[in-house]
């Protein structure tokens, strides 16, 4: 019993933990910043790449005339949900 109960914990808890990519969300050419942003529900484990970041970052500053980007700053969290009755909150 103890063995079945271990292998389903193992499944359960890989089976929560999911690649998540970055995406640019807003930013400003003037500023030279350039925002991402990653979404995940509650009981998932988001896995995200600091480095397809950094090259999303980097993919629009080129197509704003920049060559590069460097990482700064920190990082913002924002938790929303939907109620029982289907608003989002």
């Amino acid at each position: 019993m103890g063995k079945i109960y271990f292998i389903f914990c193992c499944v359960f808890l890989s089976s929560c933990a999911v690649q998540k990519s970055w995406v640019a969300v807003g930013g400003s050419k003037s500023d030279n910043i350039v925002k991402l942003s990653y979404e995940y529900r509650v009981f998932e484990r988001p896995f995200i790449s600091e480095q397809q970041g950094l090259n999303e970052a980097k993919g629009r500053c080129v197509v704003w005339g920049y060559s590069d980007a460097k990482v700064f700053g920190g990082s913002i969290v924002y938790c929303s949900y939907y109620s029982s009755d289907g608003s989002y909150s």
